[in-house]
């Protein structure tokens, strides 16, 4: 194993990465992760082991359903006064027949797109297929993220389901489609008034993944313009938000979402000028408080390390800190103050782990006695008549291989043997893959090879002498394999 260490410190984005049988696999075990955690959920349900906000989500999801004002409940009164939950409405769909199993399984639902998007990210950061199910795994499975879906006690917030759909605005933002990003942007917004922060983060760790593959180029050309836009957006986003939150009137009981600053006496921030104002002149008192501190170590163990490979996020990822430090509580790891947070730490830990595999090699025996690669080609065979006059050739196409690294996408090879004749029509076609095939034809490939097609006119007994080589091939491969 080699390990080429300027690899760790740069990206790698295949925003053309197409889809594979290893895409299928992340899908069904997404699906089988949702049902997993669906029927978890549902147990705790059942066990009463859920309680407060979980029915208060289903009172705001469906209360545009039930004739009430939107977003309403019995405990807050108005909720727009505290929160900005917007998602919840669309949400309302399903709370509205199913009640809280609803919300449950959304819930459920989320934690499997979030593995199968999680992998789709790392196959566009160039992440071989097998590999990205794996560390998709890791994370999905890491107690920070099982801690966070899991919601003791409360088993729901709208929250929870963030990180899911900031995946997705990633996987778009690397891609640099602008109106999936644009729109997907606006979802995630949606979800609550700091919502944006998050949308924010990945904003920045996909302009700037963008930016380190594009080495070598213009810097206009380097800019990834959808990651500026959705940034100006979240941006924008958060005074437009509070307003609306604050030109609601709450009941007696309840209060305003700038209320909740504990750092400060109620009403003493007026609007979202004094709120900025309040934040920028605190600011050492924010970065030396023990929420950052908790949250360094957090970030360290969260990312599995990866963090030391992308330092500068932390630069910008305080700001997921800023609403556990404004409300003084000291519950960063409660999911409605941990998911910008959480956010950031799947966007970081994916780009590490694609940095990981694409510095470190590993080498086999075979690759390192011979300084001529082997590569397999799987043989298409064609058997064409059309007359009493026959007419064969053998087509065979070969593609620059990496032969050391096996983290990274291996391709495939493909070769087809066509007879013609002038009467008649019948085809045979023997069709084999890269793996798991019935023939393999060994060829011999330069390292520098690159692709290549030969078109070889056959005379007749030649169709005997092809067949027989194919059989040899696999007999060798066999006897290679079992040795």
């Amino acid at each position: 194993m080699r390990v080429h260490w300027r690899e760790l410190f740069t990206s790698k984005v295949n925003a053309a990465v197409q889809w594979d049988r290893w895409d299928l696999v992340a899908l069904v075990l997404a699906l089988a992760t949702v049902a997993w955690v669906f029927a978890l959920k549902l147990k705790t349900f059942y066990e009463l082991g859920y309680t407060s906000d979980l029915f208060v989500s289903v009172q705001l999801a469906r209360s545009w359903l039930e004739g009430r004002r939107v977003l309403t409940a019995n405990c807050f009164g108005n909720m727009l006064a505290l929160h900005t939950y917007f998602f919840l409405l669309p949400l309302g769909l399903i709370a509205k027949p199913f009640g809280a199993p609803g919300l449950l399984f959304a819930l459920a639902a989320s934690v499997g797109a979030a593995y199968f998007w999680a992998a789709r990210v790392l196959r566009l950061l160039g992440v071989a297929g097998r590999f990205a199910i794996i560390f998709a795994g890791a994370v999905l499975i890491s107690p920070l993220w099982v801690a966070f879906y899991q919601e003791p006690h409360y088993g729901f917030h709208v929250e929870v389901l963030t990180p899911t759909l900031c995946l997705i605005l990633f996987y778009f933002l690397l891609q640099q489609r602008l109106v999936p990003s644009i729109v997907t942007a606006l979802v995630v917004i949606s979800v609550k008034e700091d919502a944006s922060i998050a949308a924010a983060m990945v904003a920045i760790v996909a302009g700037v993944e963008v930016w380190l593959t594009s080495a070598g180029k213009q810097p206009p050309d380097r800019l990834n313009r959808p990651a500026l836009i959705v940034l100006l957006l979240s941006a924008l986003a958060i005074p437009a938000l509070l307003a609306i939150s604050r030109s609601q009137l709450p009941p007696a009981y309840a209060y305003y979402s700038l209320h909740r600053v504990r750092l400060v006496a109620p009403g003493t921030l007026s609007g979202t000028g004094a709120l900025f104002t309040f934040v920028i002149s605190n600011a050492p008192s924010w970065l030396g408080s023990s929420v950052i501190r908790q949250w360094l170590l957090v970030m360290f163990v969260g990312s599995f390390g990866t963090i030391l490979l992308r330092p500068y996020y932390l630069v910008p990822g305080a700001a997921t800190t800023l609403v556990a430090w404004l409300v003084n509580s000291d519950d960063l790891l409660w999911a409605p103050r941990f998911y910008p947070t959480e956010t950031l730490l799947w966007c970081v830990t994916l780009v590490g782990f694609a940095s990981i595999a694409r510095a470190v090699t590993l080498e086999t025996r075979s690759h390192r006695k011979h300084a001529t690669p082997i590569s397999f080609v799987p043989i298409a065979l064609t058997h064409r008549w059309s007359g009493n006059k026959p007419t064969r050739c053998l087509r065979a196409t070969a593609a620059k291989a990496n032969p050391r690294n096996r983290l990274l996408p291996q391709p495939c090879f493909s070769a087809m043997r066509t007879i013609e004749t002038s009467s008649g029509s019948t085809d045979w076609v023997a069709g084999l893959r890269p793996f798991g095939f019935l023939a393999i034809a060994m060829t011999i490939t330069s390292l520098s090879g690159s692709a290549q097609t030969e078109y070889m006119p056959t005379p007749e007994s030649e169709w005997k002498t092809t067949r027989s080589l194919t059989a040899g091939a696999v007999s060798f491969c066999s006897k290679r394999k079992a040795s």
